[in-house]
C-alpha cells in the first residue's frame, strides 16, 4: 500500500475515533441530540469540501480522492 493510501486510511480512522470518543468517551453522558446533529452536519461539510480543522481537512482530501458515500 502506498503512502497516499495509508494517509487516506489514517484520515478515516481518525474521524471514526473522534466520533467514537463523542459517544463512548468520558464526556459521552453530556452529549445531546443537538450536539450529535452538529457533528453530523460537520461530516456533511467535510464531504462537501468544507473542513473545520486540519483533521477534517485530511478526511475531506481523502473523500475527494477516493469518493465514497455517507451511509446511515
Amino acid at each position: 500500500m502506498g503512502l497516499e493510501q495509508r494517509r487516506a486510511i489514517w484520515a478515516i480512522y481518525v474521524w471514526c475515533r473522534r466520533t467514537d470518543k463523542l459517544v463512548d468517551g468520558p464526556n459521552a453522558s453530556h452529549m445531546t441530540p443537538r450536539a450529535l446533529d452538529r457533528w453530523e452536519k460537520r461530516l456533511d461539510d467535510v464531504f462537501e469540501g468544507r473542513p473545520y480543522d486540519m483533521l477534517d481537512a485530511a478526511l475531506s482530501d481523502t473523500v475527494s480522492k477516493y469518493p465514497v458515500d455517507i451511509q446511515i
